[in-house]
């Protein structure tokens, strides 16, 4: 019986010696907002924009102030970006003071019909609030159009047309 759980723990030790373990020189998956703007912390990046931001989450991936999408790049043109999760998916929600320029999506202008999501790609929606801010939400590759969608409105209900 000696030589049983004698030999059992030589085997365990053997066992947990070759496990593989997570190389630290390894790299994680770029982020979307890795290529939209300069990531900062949240304190950070309300000091560097005109406007009180939506976040969907406090479990955040990711914070970015991001280029404004018309006139100079001031705190007041500036938009908000911010990274996070739901499920298994990956989203990013862009958003930006609207400055009296155009966000026509074809025959769509978002302005014209606030809290109302629209596709602009297979994976993107946009949509203005009545504050007269622009919002954007992708997916990163591979989240289905069906769950793009929810996710919208989801945030449309949550606060985030406001």
């Amino acid at each position: 019986m000696r030589k049983l759980f004698a030999s059992l723990a030589v085997l365990l030790a053997v066992s947990a010696c070759s496990a593989k373990h997570p190389d630290p020189q390894a790299t994680l998956a770029p982020l979307l907002i890795d290529d939209k703007g300069i990531t900062m912390p949240l304190e950070q990046a309300i000091t560097h924009i005109g406007f009180r931001p939506y976040l969907p989450t406090r479990n955040y991936l990711r914070l970015a102030v991001i280029p404004p999408l018309g006139g100079d790049d001031t705190n007041a043109n500036r938009g908000f970006a911010v990274e996070y999760t739901r499920g298994s998916d990956s989203f990013l929600l862009s958003e930006w003071p609207r400055k009296n320029f155009d966000l026509a999506f074809g025959r769509f202008d978002p302005t014209l019909h606030p809290c109302q999501a629209f596709r602009y790609t297979s994976g993107g929606f946009v949509w203005a609030t009545p504050r007269a801010e622009a919002m954007t939400l992708q997916a990163e590759r591979g989240v289905l159009g069906s769950h793009v969608e929810a996710e919208a409105h989801r945030l449309l209900t949550t606060g985030a047309c406001r």
